[in-house]
């Protein structure tokens, strides 16, 4: 039965009478003479904005799909008109190959991988220092292939070759103003912390953690690490101290950078002291406010104190299967088990932002997430490397 939009839904959803009146009228109308999805859209795409509360949005995707059968899967949240479906990233690839549908192109895709490779490649702009002497050179019948033999590149660089607006927007805790980094300033502050990295007392090739949350900070620093030819080791901050420990050990780490606290709604959980529970290396304390509220073991820095002055900084070149990450699993089963990405990995994660995010120049790619976890890593390739926007809150 079709249950009609009431003011009153309106504004205990948060807005005033008049727009309450305005919105319930033209949705009811809508609501009657269309399908729910055709309502969805007019109302997603025309009527709603991200300037109306979100338990409005909620509301009213509810009420437009309460006659949905649920065995035909989730109502539709975004749906995409022809116009926009002509200008995704996957149908203008499959316009260039001449492919008409996706099962097709996917089967295109493993027939010449290579060849799909390549096209990725120049797609999304990676550069190398020394270019390959082909993409993929074929393996033995029971081996893995090696791609791009004979290049040489830093993945780093290819995060900061176009785009359109910042590289981040972002909301520090507190409700404080949405503020932005261009790709300008977050190359720079990425090359004050390659550049610092030796008076850490790590050279190229060694390990440094990164256990903090993810802040604009951490998009730099890890950046910073790879581009200066080291590896990141990534730590969720949910982990206890043995959790930590036994990471640090298995990635023999130099170095490691942190946070004092951690701001969880109204609550301060320490961080710092975690990592001296942990018996981490030297440490670099990034405050979670405006000023640091922890005494440092000796030997430890705090953040401003460690960045370098120096804003330019040459990317060290690797070849691609160097590591630039080590993830870990959850290690629910026993040891943590390390899992590395290399230079290469960064272009699968655009690659798949290009393809199945549909991430373009100018967008804002949003995934609550950290460095910690896979979706860390990605969510910085991804959007950078595709010309995007990260938005962090």
């Amino acid at each position: 039965m079709l249950e009609f939009v009431q003011k009153d839904h309106l504004t205990d959803a948060g807005l005033n009478p008049e727009q309450a009146c305005q919105i319930a009228h033209e949705v009811n109308v809508l609501m009657e003479t269309h399908s729910s999805i055709e309502c969805w859209r007019q109302v997603s795409t025309h009527l709603l904005s991200p300037f109306h509360p979100f338990l409005v949005h909620k509301l009213l995707h509810r009420l437009i799909f309460a006659c949905h059968d649920p065995k035909a899967g989730p109502p539709p949240i975004f749906i995409p008109t022809q116009d926009f479906i002509r200008e995704t990233n996957l149908a203008r690839l499959q316009k260039h190959l001449g492919i008409r549908s996706y099962p097709e192109f996917y089967t295109w895709s493993i027939e010449n991988r290579a060849l799909f490779w390549e096209l990725m490649i120049q797609n999304l702009g990676i550069r190398f220092k020394t270019l390959p002497l082909c993409t993929m050179e074929k393996p033995s019948p029971l081996g893995e292939p090696y791609w791009l033999p004979g290049a040489r590149l830093n993945i780093t660089e290819s995060c900061f070759g176009r785009g359109l607006g910042p590289a981040i927007v972002y909301q520090r805790a507190g409700g404080e103003p949405i503020l932005s980094l261009s790709r300008e300033e977050l190359e720079c502050l990425s090359n004050r912390v390659a550049n610092a990295l030796p008076s850490l007392g790590v050279s190229q090739g060694e390990t440094v953690a990164i256990d903090m949350p993810m802040t604009v900070e951490a998009v730099a620093i890890y950046l910073g690490i790879i581009k200066a030819g080291c590896v990141a080791l990534t730590i969720a901050d949910s982990f206890s101290s043995p959790e930590i420990y036994a990471r640090l050990k298995i990635g023999h780490t130099k170095a490691l950078f942190t946070q004092d606290q951690i701001f969880r709604g109204s609550s301060k959980l320490p961080l710092y002291s975690r990592m001296l529970d942990a018996a981490a290396p030297i440490t670099v304390v990034v405050p979670a406010g405006k000023n640091l509220t922890v005494t440092l073991r000796p030997g430890d820095l705090a953040w401003e104190d460690f960045l370098s002055s120096n804003i330019e900084f040459e990317a060290v070149e690797c070849a691609p299967d160097e590591a630039t990450n080590i993830l870990f699993s959850s290690g629910t089963t026993g040891e943590p088990k390390a899992i590395p990405f290399t230079h290469l990995t960064p272009i699968k994660c655009a690659a798949d932002g290009f393809l199945h995010q549909n991430i373009q120049s100018g967008d804002i790619v949003v995934w609550p997430t950290n460095l910690g976890w896979m979706m860390g890593p990605w969510l910085i390739h991804a959007a950078l490397i595709n010309g995007a926007t990260i938005g962090l809150f």
